[in-house]
């Protein structure tokens, strides 16, 4: 349950195949990561409803954020609460206060930065892996929705 209620209570969701990563933040605190593995016969639309039901109901965020994805979006909605999607590029963006290509790695590198506590979750990103390998562990791909949430939560 909130127990800060100035700052907004925020659930953000990214799915990268095989993975669906949520996020719960209130304002800027980082309060629950979770990852689950989707299987092929388990990519419908009650289990997304269910992990979206569950963290809700646990949290009771004011809002959901996720990326344009229709099925993340349905999910979300199903929850009763206000839906807002942001795409990576858009929070990229927002997070890095810059208008030029940003990577996911220049992303990680700023989560890292602002939230020390994130390292572990972190590949190595130095050496010769490409951008989108470095960011395909379930490890990493549980950032992208903070990510997502954190400019949710920042001033516009």
């Amino acid at each position: 349950m909130p127990d800060n209620p100035s700052s907004p209570w925020i659930l953000a969701a990214y799915y990268w195949s095989p993975y669906l990563a949520c996020a719960v933040l209130n304002g800027e605190r980082i309060v629950e990561l979770t990852c689950h593995r989707l299987s092929r016969r388990k990519q419908g639309a009650a289990t997304l409803s269910a992990h979206f039901q569950a963290l809700a109901h646990d949290y009771a965020p004011d809002r959901i954020v996720v990326p344009p994805v229709t099925a993340l979006y349905e999910a979300g909605s199903l929850t009763g609460r206000p839906v807002e999607t942001i795409s990576m590029t858009t929070a990229k963006e927002m997070l890095l206060g810059r208008d030029q290509r940003i990577t996911h790695r220049d992303l990680l590198a700023e989560l890292v930065r602002r939230y020390p506590q994130l390292k572990p979750y972190i590949p190595n990103l130095t050496g010769g892996r490409s951008d989108v390998a470095a960011v395909r562990s379930r490890s990493a791909v549980q950032l992208l929705p903070v990510a997502l949430g954190l400019a949710a939560a920042s001033p516009r």
